[in-house]
């Protein structure tokens, strides 16, 4: 179950990834995120994301 769970984030983060690349967003910008109302906590999922070779 565990593995099914994982596989599943793993394709949401990589819809997620080349949805982002593919609308080449502006620069990132901390005033703007806040402006924007959106949550430190919604800030760091998008932190860390690089993987590691398994």
């Amino acid at each position: 179950m565990h593995a099914i769970v994982q596989g599943l984030a793993r394709t949401a983060d990589a819809v997620l990834s080349s949805a982002l690349v593919a609308a080449t967003p502006s620069a990132f910008n901390l005033a703007a995120a806040a402006a924007a109302g959106v949550r430190m906590s919604e800030l760091r999922s998008l932190v860390g994301t690089a993987t590691r070779a398994q």
